[in-house]
């Protein structure tokens, strides 16, 4: 539970000294609103080259940009409408620099719910606990997932101060690496689909289109997915909540009829004790439980040959115009995938499967691809038997074995003042 405690007297200090500070009043659009602008040649540049007048241009957006990036920036001092207006306004400064952030602490005032203090904070903040399932289940590192908290400091806190919520405290600082333009739109707290793209995608659903295609045609209409504000699985995700709740309202009505109905029939409408089982039937009822585990997955081995891959984009009746087009689209959405992995490569780190030394000093060297066939091979080690086979031209010779595999084994010689050679993996014993 949130206490009351207040802001700290040094931060207090900072936010009452800054009585010069700009102020933000009325203006949501400020989170929302590029302020990258064009500004279009005068009359006067018609005379002027197109290589001079592109020149001009792309000094006059540079300047443009780099004011609007000082207008975006948090300062202390700022003034906001709503704890809503603020979040806004830090996530378009998020956005623009290239990090995610979230809700971090806050206080309530008094005994009321309305909210007092509130820090926003960078989505890397902190250190992730320790996950209740492996301790419950015993799966060991099976719920393991990649690691991206850094302890981040970077944050902006506000606090409510005769009726406007305050800026007291900012931190810009980030210790670790931001996204590129190309990556923000992966960014957690940069994704939202509208109703008017699920709109679009369901109408086009109904038409025998695919989901995926569906967002392919929205993505090429905003010139590319970084300028889409979603992926794919937020769709998905989206699309499959949506049909949920439709479901289960129209499961729920119908279950509620058919109760009635049963009451009617055997005239039990003043039976306490069904009435009591009835107040509860979204502890028993099926219909109330449909949702609390779905095997709605779907494989992804179909998708790992080029050849399976490429009957998703071409069909042998396009002419060699379309079949180009389709195929600038298949190496548009690798290149797309290149994206998802440099941003996972970059804002989050595996977790080691064991406390080894030799996995904690590569997990910050290896790309996460990497990493995981390495850490296959090291976890096999583990897995081994060593066997002394006796000597042979003055080298040591050493049988290793596998649990995994009795039928194969590596031989092993090795010369302490020279070098070491090994068979071919796979060799058969004799």
């Amino acid at each position: 539970m949130p206490n009351n405690s207040m802001i700290p007297p040094s931060e207090a200090s900072q936010l009452h000294d800054a009585g010069a500070s700009p102020m933000f009043l009325d203006n949501t659009s400020a989170a929302t609103t590029s302020f990258t602008n064009l500004v279009e040649p005068d009359d006067s540049s018609a005379g002027l080259g197109m290589k001079q007048i592109e020149t001009d241009q792309g000094a006059n957006e540079d300047s443009q940009t780099r004011k609007g990036s000082e207008k975006m920036t948090p300062k202390v001092g700022m003034k906001f409408n709503s704890e809503q207006e603020a979040y806004d306004f830090y996530n378009a400064y998020a956005s623009e620099i290239g990090f995610s952030i979230r809700r971090s602490s806050y206080h309530y005032m008094g005994n009321t719910k309305i909210i007092k203090n509130r820090t926003f904070c960078c989505s890397r903040e902190g250190t992730r606990g320790v996950d209740k399932r492996t301790e419950a289940l015993g799966y060991g590192n099976s719920f393991n997932r990649p690691e991206t908290r850094c302890k981040c400091q970077a944050c902006m806190k506000i606090s409510l101060i005769d009726g406007f919520y305050q800026v007291y405290h900012f931190v810009p600082e980030h210790s670790h690496i931001l996204t590129t333009k190309s990556q923000a739109h992966q960014l957690r707290s940069q994704r939202k689909v509208n109703e008017a793209q699920v709109a679009s995608v369901e109408v086009a659903k109904s038409v025998g289109i695919s989901t995926k295609a569906a967002v392919d045609l929205l993505a090429k209409q905003s010139c590319g997915y970084e300028n889409l504000g979603f992926t794919r699985v937020d769709m998905k995700n989206k699309l499959y909540s949506k049909r949920s709740l439709q479901t289960k309202q129209e499961e729920e009505e119908e279950f509620i009829k058919a109760w009635h109905q049963l009451l009617d029939k055997y005239e039990l409408q003043q039976n306490k004790w069904l009435q009591q089982i009835f107040d509860k039937r979204h502890q028993w009822a099926l219909v109330y439980g449909r949702n609390t585990f779905s095997a709605d997955m779907s494989t992804t081995q179909r998708n790992e040959s080029f050849n399976n891959e490429l009957k998703g984009y071409i069909s042998v009746k396009y002419d060699m115009l379309t079949f180009f087009e389709h195929f600038d689209r298949l190496l548009g959405d690798k290149r797309y995938e290149e994206v998802k992995c440099d941003f996972r490569a970059t804002q989050s780190t595996p977790r080691p499967k064991a406390e080894l030394r030799i996995l904690r000093d590569v997990v910050e060297v290896y790309t996460p691809a990497v990493y995981k066939i390495f850490e296959e091979e090291v976890m096999l080690t583990l897995n081994c038997d060593i066997f002394y086979c006796g000597d042979v031209d003055e080298q040591k010779v050493y049988k290793i074995k596998s649990h995994e595999d009795i039928e194969k084994w590596l031989k092993i010689r090795c010369n302490p003042d020279l070098e070491t050679s090994s068979s071919p993996q796979g060799v058969k014993e004799n």
